[in-house]
């Protein structure tokens, strides 16, 4: 509550009960759906960068899709997808120069982001979402 109250005014969705409200997540999972058929999401909606497909992706995307991996594997190559998402939105925001000491004394300069990041983590919802998909796709 202390982190994420204060955001609250900052965001575009608030979904009460979280993951256990199926109605809105089956609502938001439907909206982006129909968001990903359209062609060429990039140029409809200038915010959208896409992750580039790579043999390390598609693997990783194989074996969470697989019915039967295991739920530690399943988490670490989720959480490794998720990573490598964030990595590549932080690399969008805008930041300036910035020089520091070292602890040996030397001069570096690296960056800085120019605005305060607040990051909400819904991670582990993900397992949730995929013991539910796991029944389902036994009852089907």
């Amino acid at each position: 509550d202390d982190f994420v109250l204060p955001s609250k005014k900052y965001a575009d969705v608030i979904i009460p009960r979280g993951g256990d409200n199926h109605v809105a997540i089956d609502l938001i999972v439907q909206h982006i759906r129909t968001k990903l058929g359209m062609h060429d999401l990039c140029k409809v909606f200038r915010n959208v960068f896409v992750v580039q497909s790579t043999f390390q992706i598609r693997g990783m995307h194989t074996l969470i899709r697989d019915r039967d991996i295991t739920t530690p594997d399943f988490v670490f190559y989720s959480d490794r997808l998720i990573r490598l998402v964030v990595e590549h939105g932080l690399g969008h925001l805008p930041f300036t120069e910035k020089q520091i000491i070292t602890p040996t004394g030397s001069v570096y300069t690296g960056v800085d982001f120019c605005k305060k990041l607040c990051g909400v983590s819904i991670v582990r919802r993900v397992v949730k979402v995929w013991r539910m998909h796991c029944v389902l796709a036994v009852k089907e």
